[in-house]
């Protein structure tokens, strides 16, 4: 399992969004990044992401993954988001194998409250789901039980540190499969949005040379 030194390696994380942007950039021009984030605006959602969730900038854009048009995380990747937080109180797996699996995650509150979060899947549930046909569940059914499961409890025990983001085995299992680019009329793509955040934060520049311009005519 990845294991993330958060509150450390966030720290790399640029604050700003020019310089977020700069770095995007850059990493897009690298070669180095998974072919999902083929340009610096899918990069630059894939480090806002990142930022947000207290992921440093390298393990945001290798761990950060677009999948049928969503952001999504491995699930040792959401395990060890949940592991850096300090009210995590551990797990116990109750049983894995590649019928069902069963875990359980403590979370120990402010107030001394200790509360458990069972996570739970099985071929049942996936058949439901329409799920059982799939190759991944084929091919490695005991992988698909547990990350299933330990997603589930992640998400139950910490909703506020995942922030509502898929686990890469649930954007695969999506039925409606679509382009990571956001359609025209749902609103602004992630390229608009970079490219609007881009503009703003060039205006600001400008307008903070003129000042500074001005000031300096006055002596």
């Amino acid at each position: 399992m990845k294991e993330i030194a958060l509150r450390e390696r966030a720290a790399l994380m640029p604050q700003g969004v020019s310089e977020k942007l700069q770095m995007a950039e850059l990493l897009a021009k690298s070669g180095l990044l998974p072919n999902s984030l083929n340009t610096k605006e899918k990069v630059y959602v894939a480090l806002q992401w990142g930022h947000e969730l207290g992921l440093s900038p390298m393990s945001s854009v290798n761990n950060v993954i677009p999948i049928n048009g969503k952001p999504t995380l491995s699930v040792d990747i959401m395990h060890a988001l949940v592991r850096g937080n300090p009210e995590y109180g551990g797990i116990e797996w109750k049983q894995r194998c590649a019928d069902k699996a069963e875990v359980v995650i403590t979370r120990n509150m402010p107030n001394g409250i200790t509360e458990k979060f069972t996570g739970y899947f099985d071929t049942n549930l996936a058949q439901k789901a329409g799920l059982s046909d799939k190759d991944n569940y084929k091919k490695y059914p005991d992988r698909m039980m547990r990350a299933r499961a330990l997603s589930r409890a992640c998400k139950e025990a910490f909703p506020d540190v995942l922030a509502g983001i898929y686990t890469e085995e649930e954007a695969i299992d999506f039925d409606n499969m679509r382009d990571v680019t956001e359609p025209k009329d749902r609103g602004m793509s992630a390229d608009d949005l970079a490219a609007k955040l881009t503009n703003c934060s060039e205006q600001i520049e400008s307008k903070s040379s003129a000042e500074a311009s001005n000031d300096n005519g006055l002596f």
